[in-house]
This record gives structure tokens, C-alpha cells and sequence, in this order.
């Protein structure tokens, strides 16, 4: 169902035309947020950082039968992984 649901949503995004002011908004932000993250990893005020620990959710896991309860913390939880997606 989840795939299912994001897949949806992301076409009727598209479908309404909002899919390439979105997108460009979005290669901004990515664009802007990489650099950051290469300056701290490269420069880290005077000290070179080769790693950077971060959490990958904000919850402890779902619960098997109980995760499709809140599809919104759901997403929520996705914000975790964009720094591993860049």
C-alpha cells in the first residue's frame, strides 16, 4: 500500500504542473545542502571530518502490524535519510 500511496501522489503532483517548479525548488535546496555538508565534511573549522553520525529515524521502529496506522509520521520519518540520499 505505501508504494502504492507515494506513487499517487507523486503523479497527481506532476499531473497538476507543478512537477518542474517542485523539482527546480528542489535542486536548489539539494544543491545548497550538499555544499554545506562538503564544506563541514571537507574544511570542519580547521579539523577534517571523514564521517558524519547522524540518526536514521526519528522513532524507534513500527511495530510490524501497526505501521500504516499514521502514513504522515511515516514521511516524517523519511526526513532521517536525506543527507544518505545526497
Amino acid at each position: 500500500d505505501e508504494p502504492l500511496r507515494r506513487n499517487l501522489m507523486g503523479t497527481y503532483t506532476l499531473s497538476e504542473g507543478y512537477g518542474d517548479a517542485l523539482y527546480k525548488k528542489a535542486q536548489v535546496v539539494r544543491k545548497k545542502v550538499q555544499s554545506q555538508m562538503q564544506e563541514v565534511l571537507s574544511h570542519g573549522g580547521g579539523k577534517g571530518f571523514d564521517l558524519l553520525l547522524t540518526p536514521t529515524a526519528p522513532t524507534p521502529a513500527y511495530q510490524a502490524d501497526r505501521a500504516l496506522e499514521d502514513p504522515l509520521q511515516m514521511y516524517l520519518g523519511d526526513v532521517m535519510t536525506v543527507n544518505v540520499n545526497l
